[in-house]
């Protein structure tokens, strides 16, 4: 099943593709920016990227989640 995400760059719906000769797909999640209390707007971003994981997950996919590229040690 392909999932199809709206690419704000080029403002078109593109196909969510591994790289060639990869066989998993890296995602990440940066941390909230909260400048107030929280509230359910700020759960919505880590909902949506668990869903897509999981989505993927169920598809077939090997999916990495983990920090943000420049901390990884």
């Amino acid at each position: 099943m392909p999932v199809f995400l709206h690419d704000t760059m080029s403002r078109e719906v593109r196909p969510l593709l591994l790289k060639p000769g990869r066989s998993t797909f890296g995602m990440y999640c940066c941390g909230p920016t909260v400048y107030g209390p929280a509230h359910i707007g700020n759960f919505r971003t880590f909902l949506l990227q668990d869903v897509l994981r999981r989505t993927l997950e169920v598809d077939g996919l090997k999916v990495k989640h983990g920090p943000q590229p420049h901390r990884r040690r």
